[in-house]
């Protein structure tokens, strides 16, 4: 077989891979895939989201309409659960544009170079908790006994 003919796992990765791929096969039958990312939300798909939580019904909108119901208030109770409704889905839309907006400038933010500086900083943090830790422990454990 030559390395130009797509061999299987290349058409199956191809098709897999729906955002714009490279894909090759080398002739000792590894795959290689390159795959780029596509972009952060846009606002319409936000904006559908938060309609698609807001149609999902409160437990305690549905509480409300039950009691509703109970003291036969129907209107009264339908109205409350839409006006849950929409106040979800516009409370779904602002976190995810907040999000959007704030996870591009943290992004950006992250990207410099004392970043690494602070992983490591960071990670011996961590570890220095666990010895910490496991010193208390030990000492516990030897007076226990």
């Amino acid at each position: 077989m030559s390395t130009n003919t797509p061999t299987r796992a290349t058409r199956t990765l191809t098709r897999m891979a729906t955002i714009t791929s490279t894909v090759t096969a080398g002739a000792s039958g590894t795959v290689t895939a390159s795959i780029s990312t596509p972009s952060r939300p846009r606002l319409p798909i936000l904006l559908g989201l938060g309609i698609a939580g807001g149609l999902l019904p409160d437990p305690g909108a549905l509480a409300i309409l039950l009691a509703a119901l109970a003291s036969g208030k129907l209107v009264l109770g339908l109205f409350t659960v839409v006006v849950f409704s929409i106040g979800f889905a516009s409370v779904l839309v602002i976190v995810g544009v907040v999000a959007a907006r704030v996870g591009a400038v943290v992004l950006t933010w992250l990207s410099g170079r004392w970043m690494g500086w602070l992983q490591v900083g960071a990670a011996l943090l961590i570890v220095a908790v666990g010895l910490g830790l496991t010193v208390t422990a030990w000492r516990s454990l030897v007076a226990f006994h």
